[in-house]
């Protein structure tokens, strides 16, 4: 088990991610990573905090968090 932090999950969602980066992720196995849930609330944040300061609406199925941080949220999931 690989417990990932934020840092390495928010590099490789870079458009450019670092090139040791990528060839470490891509030589594990997607079986053995996993996030904590205070990165993925610390994922949420930054997600959020974007979508607000560029006007950015966010499609999620997780609305209530979103609509807490008064981002515009559009749920394509449901009808």
């Amino acid at each position: 088990m690989i417990v990932l932090d934020t840092n390495v999950i928010s590099e490789a969602m870079k458009p450019e991610p670092d090139p040791a980066v990528r060839a470490w992720l891509n030589e594990q196995s997607a079986e053995t990573l996993y996030l904590t849930t205070v990165t993925l609330a610390e994922l949420m944040f930054g997600i959020a905090a974007i979508a607000v300061s560029q006007g950015y609406q966010v499609a999620s199925r997780d609305m209530a968090t979103f609509e807490a941080a008064n981002v515009g949220v559009v749920n394509p999931w449901e009808g």
